[in-house]
């Protein structure tokens, strides 16, 4: 669970992956995707749907925050289909207020990863940020779902979306009530979701067998600035949309590294072993030598 909670609400991209995707690209099979062989991660003309309108890689916190609150910003543009459907009245200013307040809290989600450990350590989020190299995010959550903008350098260069997992007739609910806030993937699985961005993107995803490196099932795009990853969490996937020019900085970027955790403590190994043995007291400068030299007898 996470240590700080507030009361968030998501803003997922704008559409829809149907199942009655745009006819033309061919249907992907899952079974014949080539995954235990080596793959290079396929280019797509644009990976780039997580970005809201508003937003680049890059912009500092503080823009970011602004592309959200301002009139005719990305909250706005979520909720004007539904206000434009209302008449004047309380379920109108309801809704207004439940506006008002996304963007308020999402002022207030700033979670800086400084030297202080956050509840986001427990999650697969873990492997996501680092402590000590000006790390932090803000966050947005609804419904079950939520988003994550990723800073570095107060410069944002990765969205991540969790999203749950919905059964056929939630996702005909969607369709059938569009125009609000929905997610930015509707999938019945990993599976159906890694079919249906193939469908979406025009190309079958490079699959990576699960290992240390890889711990949960991953499908993975890209197009000329973006690196896009898809995870399977069991009841949720993980969608992650990164600045590929961050990436290649990583490195020099991230110069203080992440904490072995397996490592035991310096205090625990020694109570482990208990207590180290004294060290001996020099020999005083007045007392005889412990093994005197033996006199030699008379020829």
């Amino acid at each position: 669970m996470l240590r700080r909670t507030l009361p968030l609400v998501v803003l997922a991209a704008p559409f829809l992956f149907a199942a009655s995707a745009t006819a033309g690209p061919p249907v992907i099979d899952l079974d014949e995707a080539p995954v235990n062989t080596p793959q290079e991660v396929p280019r797509v003309s644009n990976a780039s749907f997580l970005l809201s309108d508003g937003l680049a890689w890059g912009m500092p916190r503080a823009d970011v925050l602004a592309a959200f609150s301002k009139v005719g910003g990305v909250v706005d543009k979520e909720y004007d289909p539904v206000l434009a459907k209302l008449p004047i009245g309380d379920r109108m200013r309801a809704v207004e207020l439940d506006r008002d307040s996304v963007k308020s809290a999402f002022a207030r989600s700033w979670i800086p990863f400084d030297d202080t450990p956050t509840g986001f350590d427990t999650t697969p989020l873990y492997a996501e940020y680092t402590y000590g190299n000006s790390e932090g995010l803000l966050y947005l959550q609804r419904d079950g779902r939520r988003r994550f903008f990723f800073f570095l350098g107060d410069k944002l260069w990765k969205i991540y979306d969790e999203v749950s997992l919905f059964s056929e007739e939630q996702i005909a609910g969607f369709a059938k009530n569009a125009g609000g806030p929905t997610p930015s993937i509707l999938a019945t699985s990993y599976n159906d979701a890694a079919v249906k961005l193939g469908i979406k993107l025009g190309a079958p995803p490079k699959y990576s067998v699960v290992d240390a490196d890889h711990p949960q099932p991953t499908a993975e795009w890209q197009d000329k600035l973006n690196h896009l990853r898809l995870h399977d969490r069991g009841g949720f996937l993980g969608l992650v949309l990164e600045d590929k020019g961050m990436l290649s900085k990583l490195g020099t970027l991230r110069r203080t590294k992440r904490k072995d955790n397996s490592e035991i403590d310096p205090l625990v190994k020694s109570i482990i072993r208990g207590k180290e043995p004294d060290a001996p007291m020099p020999p005083s400068a007045d007392a005889p030598p412990k093994n005197p030299p033996k006199k030699k007898g008379k020829k």
